[in-house]
This record gives C-alpha cells, structure tokens and sequence, in this order.
C-alpha cells in the first residue's frame, strides 16, 4: 500500500530526509486505505460526491508538495503561499 500511496502524493518517497516528510509518509499510507475504500463504493456514489472526492484528492496532492517545499524551500513555500 506505501507504494501507491507514495506514487499518489509524494513523488519521490526515497529522499524523504525529515520529520514532516516522514509524518507524511505515514499519513498518506493511511489516507490510501481510505481513498482505496471510496473507490471500491464509486459505483454508490453521485457525480457530485465524485468531483468532491476529485478535488479532495488534488488538494491532498498540494499539501503534500507543500510539506515538502517548505522542509527544504520556506523561501518558495512563503512564495505561493502568498500568491494564493
């Protein structure tokens, strides 16, 4: 399951150096669990319940490249973080 998970949010789970990163890692491995589970209910679910489950998706994408960014970047991460 962490291979998916890792494939899913973090793109590259070998340099995975500090705390947040690992916590994510973690974290991820779970979330896969439950993204698994909605997508073996998918047929039971509306399409509006789908393009909110999409757009969860997406925005787990961001954390996840925001947590990493700001391990390694907080110039950048305080960068975008602006912008938004």
């Amino acid at each position: 399951m962490e291979e998916k998970s890792t494939k899913r949010f973090l793109p590259n789970p070998a340099r995975v150096t500090g705390i947040s990163t690992g916590l994510l890692l973690e974290s991820f491995d779970q979330l896969e669990g439950f993204l698994q589970f909605l997508e073996l209910t998918e047929s039971m679910l509306n399409e509006l319940q789908m393009e909110i489950i999409s757009r969860f998706k997406k925005d787990a994408l961001t954390f996840s490249q925001d947590m990493l960014l700001a391990e390694k970047d907080s110039g950048e991460i305080a960068r975008r973080i602006r912008e938004r």
